[in-house]
């Protein structure tokens, strides 16, 4: 359909290095999209390129209003996971303070919750901004923390997950060997 070549036309403009016309692209694309679920990736997608281009607070405002539109399409628990995840993206690209503002946010919400899976993951988001703030922390212990509350709720599934992130961690503390 056209949206769907319209949104290629962006990704494609932005790996030519065009980035106004892609940005310019994306702006429009948003205008003419009915689809709630579009919009949304659509936000997402000049989020990335709002980021890669350097221009973070703009980024951050743009996936602020994705999270908005997206909670009138999922389950908040999916939400709270999207910013989590999020945060983590804005932290390894070196925005580290607009990644603690999506933590900050998902911790606000984390209330109407009672579930240890969402504070196991909202625990993986902070340790990883311990790294990223200060390699030489201990966040190890709190990945093991994560990981062993989401054993309890959806088991060994995503034990490549908290691999990776102790991975990740003694990677930037300078403990190759570790990290392998």
């Amino acid at each position: 359909n056209d949206v769907t070549a319209e949104r290629r036309l962006a990704e494609n403009l932005k790996r030519q290095g065009e980035f106004i016309d892609a940005e310019a692209r994306y702006e429009t694309l948003l205008n003419e999209t009915v689809s709630l679920q579009t919009k949304y990736e659509i936000l997402r997608e000049l989020s990335v390129l709002q980021l890669e281009t350097g221009q973070g607070k703009k980024a951050l405002e743009t996936i602020e209003a994705s999270h908005e539109l997206f909670a009138s399409i999922a389950p908040p628990g999916t939400v709270m996971l999207i910013r989590m995840l999020d945060a983590w993206y804005f932290s390894s690209r070196g925005e580290i303070d607009k990644g603690q503002a999506l933590i900050d946010a998902a911790r606000n919400n984390m209330d109407q919750f009672q579930n240890d899976l969402f504070e196991a993951n909202l625990a993986i988001a902070e340790a990883m901004f311990e790294v990223f703030k200060d390699p030489l922390s201990d966040q190890i212990d709190m990945i093991n923390t994560a990981h062993q509350k989401a054993q309890l709720y959806v088991g060994a599934g995503n034990d490549y997950l908290f691999n990776m992130l102790r991975g990740i961690s003694y990677h930037h503390r300078g403990e190759h060997q570790q990290a392998v």
